[in-house]
């Protein structure tokens, strides 16, 4: 089991035992999880499931869960500027299944975010290493597109254009090949993302 595994597995247990020194247990393996960030990148995804399952049991968050979800939560926010394209498809539908939800953790959401979009596609593009890698980012980029409203053309024809150099093709064959993006007479080498930016964002995903 990966760490988020067992935890889930101890909360399950607790519940069903009704076990107070089970979810002492569960409080020390959560200590252990979140410790663990500091020298390893969390596993966003695996993290917001767990959350998701511990938001279930009833009896566990009246016997300490819910303390132990805050932590955990609130933790794997102060990590969420290291997530990736598909961990940002995760983390964007969350708020609207977190237990709790307060204006601290949606400030630590945008901050990330804002991070995401002016470094983290670029460490994305930086860490794709064959064409196969491109391709699923460039998946998950567009399905962040039309999810959630962000504005990412520049960065998918970035990629496009990565991805044609490596097969040997024309990168305009791709842009007049139906890819759903055209080239903006816009587009920049930079693109800067400002806090107005990703609050008219939120705004809109909040409002839908």
């Amino acid at each position: 089991m990966s760490d988020e595994e067992g935890i889930g597995f101890l909360v399950d247990l607790a519940e069903s035992q009704r076990s107070t020194a089970l979810c002492e247990l569960v409080s020390e393996a959560a200590s252990h999880l979140i410790a663990s960030w500091d020298h390893s990148i969390a596993e966003f995804r695996a993290v917001l499931e767990l959350l998701e399952e511990v938001a279930k049991k009833t009896w566990f968050l009246a016997h300490g869960g819910r303390a132990i979800y805050s932590r955990l939560l609130n933790g794997v926010l102060g990590e969420i500027a290291l997530a990736s394209a598909e961990d940002w498809r995760k983390v964007l539908a969350f708020p609207q299944k977190a237990l709790e939800w307060t204006e601290t953790h949606e400030s630590l959401l945008e901050a990330g975010l804002k991070r995401y979009r002016e470094r983290g596609v670029d460490d994305d593009i930086s860490n794709c290493t064959t064409l196969d890698d491109m391709a699923e980012l460039r998946e998950s980029l567009d399905q962040l597109a039309k999810e959630f409203g962000l504005d990412l053309v520049y960065d998918i024809e970035r990629l496009d254009e990565q991805m044609a150099e490596r097969e040997g093709e024309d990168p305009e064959d791709r842009y007049s090949g139906g890819t759903g993006f055209s080239r903006s007479a816009g587009a920049t080498e930079q693109q800067v993302v400002t806090d107005e930016d990703i609050r008219q964002m939120f705004g809109t995903l909040r409002g839908n």
